[in-house]
């Protein structure tokens, strides 16, 4: 079993002695007087199309389109409306989506994916698109892989080696699992309603299994009473390169961290010259489970 976990923290420089502070902001009001506001002009780069979709065997087909917009903009990215999407299972038609009178550029199904089946959308924006018009756009299919079934989840508190000392989360499966080869399992948290938005976990591993259980890494905020509420769902091993790369990307800033690299989804422009779109359209199961706190 291999689990890896990504997670991002903001760094809080701390001035503890309030003389400090007073030392300190004469010097603060010295540079602030000195000030000159520099206006520097950027070169934007060409317009993208963003798609941000998703589909599940507990919930229809859901996308989002979108495009980049210029670096100092503050308001809301703009939508792409007017599309006609077509979902595939298998490469044969399902359905299309519609789009949302409320909310343009979104766009929605009604029918949820089933384990083990393969899905891909077509995207084609004709004339009377908002944006892109005349282009088609196809995504790489994604597969649903099968999932297991928790029977029940506990909290343990292990303090003998090999294992470091801390709080366990313990997963019993309803039947053995076998792995499928090429499928992974993000494990995203909630503690009390509050979602760790910035916290993943990835298992995958091959083989049978019958349980397991991991360090869900918020020893120092689980309180008596508190709840646990956790979403299983699978991932193909492009997602999971995928948003490992998107977390890079978010992480850097450091003298040495690796340089920003493109980030390719899994839609293409079709008949053109290779273009990606930015975002990704993924396929997965799902299994919910949750505790409370003893």
């Amino acid at each position: 079993m291999n689990v890896y976990f990504f997670r991002f923290t903001k760094m809080k420089l701390q001035i503890a002695q309030l003389w400090k502070q007073a030392l300190l902001l004469p010097l603060v009001l010295f540079v602030v007087a000195c000030e000159d506001v520099i206006e520097v002009e950027l070169n934007e780069g060409p317009l993208q199309l963003v798609v941000n979709g998703r589909i599940t065997d507990d919930a229809p087909a859901r996308i989002t389109l979108s495009t980049t917009a210029p670096f100092f903009e503050t308001g809301a990215t703009p939508r792409v409306s007017g599309a006609l999407i077509q979902l595939y299972e298998d490469d044969n038609p399902v359905e299309m989506l519609t789009e949302d009178p409320a909310n343009a550029g979104t766009y929605f199904g009604n029918t949820p994916a089933q384990i083990g089946k393969n899905y891909h959308v077509e995207i084609d924006l004709p004339q009377g698109a908002s944006h892109f018009q005349g282009t088609f756009w196809k995504s790489i299919p994604e597969r649903v892989f099968p999932i297991f079934e928790i029977d029940s989840v506990y909290l343990t508190f292990i303090r003998t080696p090999p294992l470091p000392i801390g709080n366990y989360l313990n997963f019993q499966f309803l039947r053995p699992f076998t792995f499928p080869q090429g499928a992974n399992y993000r494990i995203q948290r909630e503690l009390n309603d509050s979602v760790f938005l910035q916290d993943f976990l990835f298992i995958f591993d091959e083989g049978d299994l019958e349980s397991f259980r991991f360090r869900p890494l918020i020893n120092e905020l689980i309180e008596p009473g508190d709840t646990i509420a956790l979403t299983f769902s699978s991932a193909t091993n492009r997602y999971v390169e995928y948003l490992t790369l998107v977390f890079q990307q978010l992480n850097t800033g450091g003298l040495f961290d690796p340089p920003p690299a493109p980030i390719r989804g899994n839609v293409q422009l079709q008949g053109g010259n290779n273009q990606v779109a930015l975002g990704y359209f993924s396929a997965a199961s799902v299994r919910r489970a949750g505790f409370r706190a003893p």
